[in-house]
């Protein structure tokens, strides 16, 4: 952090604004007199018959006229900067719907030096976005055509400056050569110009898909001209292709033209406006289109495990394009092959869910060792699965659908001890606390942050009053499960117990703090106390988006952290964390667990309200649910089976339960959903990295990539790169050890903490 550097003051910002405007309203009233004393000189130069010397003077008269409309367009602009100069001020990145009047000032100040309020605006504003912002508002080209014409360098249009005279020669009855110009406004009766016209739009396309850029044109000064000009576009690309456009007049100065590109490949534009060539040639690339690219699909499911005889194993084909897409539409002409003991021979049951997803199932007779091999017509897809088949003693109640079986695993790695000095790293999260020496290379011990208190003090069921973590877990039954991270307030009294029991080992060591840059100072209190008593060393608090970026090694990307309470969008852009354009989401994998409790209810399955039955809606969630590209479409109905033996037959409720995230109006809420703050956060950075990062455990859902990318390109036709890694549940711990190693984030010792307390924490 530079304490040196001056902050951006809104208030005094506001006052420069205010300052600015007094001076235009005063410069404007000196133009005005200049233009009267410029038209009586034009006028007795004309009279005797000096028309080259009134020429000169007019010249004048139109530079100063120009500059007169530019301060008039800078008026709205300071006022529109005046009443948002708070927000400018807690905005680390121009927001994008200020930055056409920020352009503006930056532009403009240098032409007006006498004016030094605007100059001293233009100052703060350097300081507040950076030296390169001028650059990038001109280059961004959102600064007004008409400012940008108005302050040109360039000389005044000899056409303008006739025109201009005759209109003084008429007004005073004086004789005067024929106007060069139509007796109207020449802003607008100019006709467009080719060396003013630019193209836009020249995205990557598809092969054998209607493409559309745009034209603007503007005429010789600048000035948008609205339709009526004759505009032509020839377009040149592979194997000798020729195409002329089809241009629509949108009458606002912009003109569509479409033309569908047979062939992938470089193609060229050339625009013609009035039958001269715009300078800017157009340079696009077409994609191949959508087809199919086996070596791109993917097979995923039970059903290429393993399984039991007699139940019906099922697996699921993602039909893809060459660029890893899903193709969606069904039709592909796929078939599965079983293969097992005795000359078993099965043809799989394929169901085309006419999305590009083809579900397979198939019922094993007896137990032993099969092959599965997927053809798409002749060719294999991927190389062929192998697994076993195995007995199950309890006869199953619903042979014919697709069974899941609750998955009973230990969560707690086993813990390990570290070298003298060795760091320790802990990572909080809402629904677990990843931690472990830094040697290991991964965290060795991960608690889930619930407490477990006694329901049958007296009844001699449990041993003790308060169960940690897994302990927990396994004796939900006769236990009442608190989550001290999922309330609000944090109750710190449980999660200092849970802390405790994560970090017993680490006694004497320095420990690495995993964060998220918008932790609240007094949940940094908390921890630090918490850990100092538990006989820490050293705590150095990480930065979590930093830590994630430095492991992916993305100096700028967006990070999507999906975890238990909370879904976060944080964009990490030249290694630098934007906080304040960040966006969070209160729904995230505890929210889902319990609306796929209200709809299992709707589904006549009563789950209950407990802590304990909680538990059991989680683990259903994490077995079987998935996230759909198109949330309308129906799904099949599929059997998990609980530990006791209880067959559940769930619906639709299985992908359902993730809506919220999307849509967060269905849980009553009045905020974006994850792919509009993604969205959000894209357009705050004007789109200057696509990489985006998912972490955390929520996301590890099945679907939630596709989605997203199905999203973001319908919501700004913007192609983004997802990474989704599978270490992307300990993504922040891994993250922190890297930095550590590189000593990046403050150490606070036991003896500074005592000397200083709270007042050693960065905020």
């Amino acid at each position: 952090m530079n304490f040196f550097k001056k902050q951006f003051n809104g208030n005094e910002f506001m006052i420069r604004c205010q300052c600015a405007l007094r001076r235009i309203s005063a410069q404007q009233k000196k133009y005005q007199t200049h233009s009267k004393t410029f038209k009586k000189q034009i006028i007795e130069l004309l009279q005797n018959n000096e028309r080259d010397k009134a020429f000169d003077k007019c010249t004048l008269l139109v530079q100063e006229d120009y500059k007169n409309e530019a301060l008039t367009e800078l008026i709205d602009t300071i006022d529109e900067l005046m009443k948002n100069s708070e927000i400018i001020g807690t905005q680390r990145i121009c927001p994008l719907e200020l930055k056409s009047a920020c352009g503006a000032i930056l532009y403009a100040s240098p032409y007006f030096p006498d004016h030094t309020e605007m100059m001293e605006m233009r100052n703060m504003l350097i300081d507040k976005f950076g030296k390169t912002f001028p650059e990038e508002c001109v280059n961004s080209k959102v600064i007004s055509p008409k400012l940008l014409s108005r302050l040109s360098s360039k000389p005044v249009d000899s056409d303008v400056v006739n025109y201009y005279l005759d209109n003084i020669a008429k007004e005073n009855n004086l004789a005067t050569e024929e106007s060069k110009l139509p007796e109207e406004n020449p802003n607008e009766m100019l006709p467009a110009d080719a060396s003013k016209c630019e193209l836009s739009r020249l995205l990557d396309g598809k092969q054998n898909n209607k493409y559309t850029f745009g034209v603007l044109t503007k005429n010789i000064i600048g000035k948008i001209k609205k339709g009526g000009d004759k505009v032509e576009a020839y377009i040149s690309g592979p194997n000798n292709t020729k195409i002329i456009g089809e241009v629509t007049d949108l009458h606002d100065g912009t003109y569509d033209i479409v033309f569908t590109p047979p062939y992938a490949g470089n193609y060229l534009i050339a625009v013609y406006v009035n039958d001269k060539q715009v300078e800017q040639i157009g340079k696009l690339h077409i994609l191949e289109a959508s087809s199919l690219d086996l070596n791109k699909c993917i097979i995923e499911g039970n059903g290429i495990k393993g399984g039991y005889v007699n139940e019906k194993q099922s697996f699921t084909i993602f039909a893809k394009d060459s660029y890893g897409q899903t193709i969606n539409h069904g039709g592909e002409p796929f078939a599965a092959y079983i293969a097992g003991p005795n000359d078993v021979k099965i043809i799989g049951d394929i169901t085309d869910l006419g999305n590009g997803q083809y579900d397979v199932s198939y019922v094993p007779p007896i137990k032993g060792n099969y092959a599965i091999a997927v053809y798409h017509n002749t060719t294999l897809v991927q190389s062929v699965f192998n697994f076993s088949i195995q007995e199950r003693n309890v006869q199953q109640q619903f042979p014919t659908v697709q069974q899941y079986i609750q998955p009973q695993i230990k969560n707690s790695f086993i813990p390990v001890q570290g070298k003298p000095g060795e760091h320790f790293i802990i990572d909080i999260g809402s629904c677990s606390i990843k931690s472990g020496f830094e040697s290991v290379g991964n965290p060795s011990i991960l608690t889930p942050t619930v407490v477990g208190k006694n329901l049958h003090q007296t009844s001699g069921f449990v041993e003790q009053d308060l169960y940690v973590g897994d302990e927990a877990i396994d004796k939900r039954g006769i236990l009442s499960l608190e989550y001290p991270m999922q309330k609000e307030p944090i109750d710190y009294n449980s999660l200092r117990s849970i802390m405790k029991h994560s970090v017993e080992v680490a006694q004497g060591h320095p420990t690495v703090v995993v964060t998220n840059g918008l932790t609240p100072l007094q949940m940094k209190i908390n921890i630090s106390e918490m850990l100092f008593n538990e006989g820490i060393q050293s705590i150095r608090f990480v930065d979590e988006a930093q830590a994630i970026s430095r492991l992916y090694n993305k100096q700028s990307c967006i990070i999507v952290n999906i975890g238990g309470m909370m879904s976060w969008v944080i964009p990490v852009i030249n290694g630098i964390v934007y906080k304040d354009i960040s966006q969070k989401l209160p729904i995230a994998g505890v929210k889902c667990t319990e609306t796929l409790m209200t709809l299992l209810s709707k589904e006549g399955i009563i789950l209950g309200s407990t802590s304990s039955e909680k538990e059991i809606a989680r683990q259903i969630k994490e077995a079987i649910g998935y996230i759909q590209v198109d949330p309308n479409s129906s799904i099949p109905s599929v059997n998990y089976s609980l530990p006791d033996g209880t067959s559940l037959t769930i619906g639709n409720s299985r992908v359902q339960c993730f809506e919220p995230m999307f849509n967060p109006q269905l849980c009553a809420m009045n905020c974006n959903g994850i792919s509009q703050m993604i969205a959000t956060v894209l357009r705050s950075i004007n789109g200057c990295t696509n990489e985006i990062i998912f972490v955390g455990g929520g996301s590890l859902i099945k679907g939630l990539k596709e989605r997203i990318e199905t999203d973001i390109q319908q919501l700004l036709n913007f192609k983004i790169n997802v990474i989704a890694e599978d270490n992307r549940k300990f993504a922040s711990w891994l993250g922190a050890n890297l930095l550590d190693k590189e000593n990046i984030g403050k150490v606070i010792t036991l003896d500074t903490w005592k000397q200083e307390g709270a007042l050693c924490l960065d905020d």
